[in-house]
């Protein structure tokens, strides 16, 4: 049975933004995902940050199952938005994934955006899929992804709606010594080996997973 985990962080006003577009009329504020360690708590919060602080955990990982490709976890990661917001044009998604361990192993994310209005999640353009990460022999394999979402139009949040990136991470493997997974490191720190798993991402490849996301300015 796979879990689906969340937790809200929250965002005041857009303060300065990384990148404007004079055209669009859109300020782009990067955003991350990343877990945040709750003390005392027996769950696992996720969160979507905007500041570049580490992340409790630098990459979301799964020990292999033997079986197909099939969904492996899913995570809901949140942040409030404490004053309204509107967003429009291509929100940008960047990350790596990768799979390490024996013969045949894959992996592959789908990723949906919502705005969660009054409990109710309403779907912010297409689900969107990457490209299946696998390698038929040992070793391992780390590629960086690059997605796009369009809003479709001008989507605005109010006060205390919150922005959601559905995150299902599909997998498949020949046993428990593989394993397998995606980046969720602000920071971006080198992926170790961990309790969740052996490293599945190189040095060389970021482990943050960033999200473009443009808000309408008034210029």
């Amino acid at each position: 049975m796979v879990l689906t985990k969340k937790y809200v962080s929250q965002s005041n006003a857009i303060a300065s933004y990384d990148f404007e577009d004079i055209a669009d009329g859109t300020g782009v504020k990067n955003f991350y995902l990343a877990q945040s360690i709750m003390s005392g708590s027996a769950m696992i919060p996720y969160m979507i940050a905007d500041t570049i602080t580490p992340s409790g955990q630098i990459v979301e990982k799964r020990k292999g199952i033997a079986g197909p490709i099939i969904l492996r976890s899913e995570i809901n990661y949140e942040v409030i938005f404490n004053l309204p917001q509107t967003i429009n044009g291509k929100i940008r998604i960047t990350f790596s994934q990768g799979v390490t361990g024996g013969d045949s192993k894959s992996i592959a994310l789908h990723i949906i955006l919502y705005r969660v209005s009054g409990g109710t999640p309403i779907q912010i353009g297409d689900e969107v899929q990457s490209k299946i990460t696998s390698l038929s022999s040992a070793g391992d394999k780390t590629e960086t992804i690059n997605l796009t979402i369009s809003t479709g139009g001008r989507i605005h949040f109010k006060a205390n709606d919150i922005m959601r990136l559905n995150v299902q991470m599909f997998g498949a493997a020949l046993d428990s010594n593989h394993t397998f997974g995606y980046g969720i490191d602000p920071a971006d720190r080198n992926d170790t080996l961990d309790s969740t798993g052996d490293p599945v991402i190189d040095d060389a490849a970021t482990t943050q997973f960033k999200i473009a996301v443009p808000f309408v300015i008034d210029i």
